[in-house]
C-alpha cells in the first residue's frame, strides 16, 4: 500500500524516477528528497513496436473488424476520483465533434472495462466502437492503422502508449501536462483536457497528408530517443554510484 511505499522512499538512499515530472512531484511530496539528486530513466518502448507494412495493416483489419477509419484508445477509460484523471470522455465527444465536421471515425478501445462506459456511449451517439483486448503483435498492428492515438488523460508518470503509437508511425493526441509534454515533444499534438472543439480540429487536421507525414516522421523520431537499453544504463549508474556514496560513508 502507499504507506510501504512511503517508507521506502523515505528510507531509501537513492531515488529514480521514469520521467522529470515523477522527479518533481516527487520531491514535492517527500521535501527530504532533493530533485537534482533524483535519476532520470525514461522508459523505452519494446522492440516489437515498429512501423508495419499496408500488407499486415489490411490483415488485422480484418482479423479485428476494425473499422475502415479510426481513433485508437489504449488502457483504462476513466481512472480514479472525481471526474477520472485518465479523461477519455474527451475522446468520444471530440469524435463526436469531428463527425459533425464530416471526418467520421469509429473509436477502437485497446483495454479497459469490457463494457464501454454508459456516459462515453452517450458522448458519441452512432459513432462505432469497438473495444478490444490484444498482445503486443496485435497492438502494433493496430496502432500502425489508426488515424491517431488519442491520450487524453490529465496526469501521467510517463505514458507509455504515447511512446509506443509514435514508435510504430501513429500520430498522437494527447494533452500538454505532467510527463506527456516531455514523451510527445514537438511530435505530439496538444489540446486542453476539457475541449472538445480542439480534439476535434486536432483529429481533423490529420486527415491533411501533409501534417499527417510531419507527425508521423517527428513522431518516429522522438521515439527513437527512448530505449530500454539507455533507461536500464542509467538505472544502474544510478545503483553504483548510491553504493559508491555508502561505501564512503557520504549516505546512511
Amino acid at each position: 500500500g502507499w504507506q510501504e511505499k512511503a517508507r521506502a522512499i523515505r528510507h531509501a538512499s537513492g531515488h529514480s524516477m521514469i520521467s522529470r515530472s515523477s522527479a518533481t512531484d516527487l520531491a514535492r511530496l517527500f521535501p527530504e528528497v532533493k530533485e537534482e539528486a533524483v535519476a532520470l530513466a525514461y522508459c523505452g518502448p519494446a522492440e516489437i513496436f515498429t512501423p508495419a507494412t499496408p500488407e499486415e495493416v489490411a490483415a488485422a483489419r480484418l482479423t479485428f473488424g476494425l473499422p475502415q477509419r479510426y481513433v485508437l484508445m489504449v488502457g483504462d477509460r476513466t481512472g480514479s476520483g472525481a471526474g477520472g484523471y485518465k479523461n477519455g470522455i474527451l475522446a468520444f465527444r471530440g469524435v463526436a465533434e469531428a463527425a459533425k465536421r464530416s471526418q467520421r471515425f469509429g473509436i477502437v478501445c485497446i483495454g479497459g472495462l469490457a463494457e464501454i462506459e454508459p456516459d462515453f456511449r452517450a458522448a458519441a451517439r452512432g459513432i462505432d466502437i469497438l473495444r478490444l483486448k490484444t498482445d503486443d503483435a496485435s497492438l502494433r498492428l493496430i496502432f500502425a492503422g489508426a488515424h491517431a492515438l488519442i491520450y487524453p488523460s490529465r496526469y501521467e508518470g510517463f505514458g507509455m502508449p504515447v511512446l509506443e503509437a509514435m514508435a510504430c508511425g501513429c500520430p498522437v493526441i494527447t494533452c500538454p501536462n505532467s510527463s506527456l509534454v516531455e514523451v510527445g515533444g514537438d511530435a505530439a499534438i496538444f489540446v486542453d483536457p476539457g475541449d472538445a472543439n480542439a480534439m476535434a480540429e486536432a483529429i481533423v487536421s490529420l486527415a491533411d497528408p501533409t501534417t499527417r507525414s510531419i507527425h508521423v516522421k517527428a513522431g518516429l523520431a522522438q521515439a527513437a530517443g527512448f530505449t530500454t537499453k539507455a533507461q536500464a544504463e542509467v538505472v544502474m549508474s544510478a545503483f553504483r554510484a548510491t553504493i559508491g556514496q555508502i561505501e564512503a560513508g557520504a549516505l546512511p
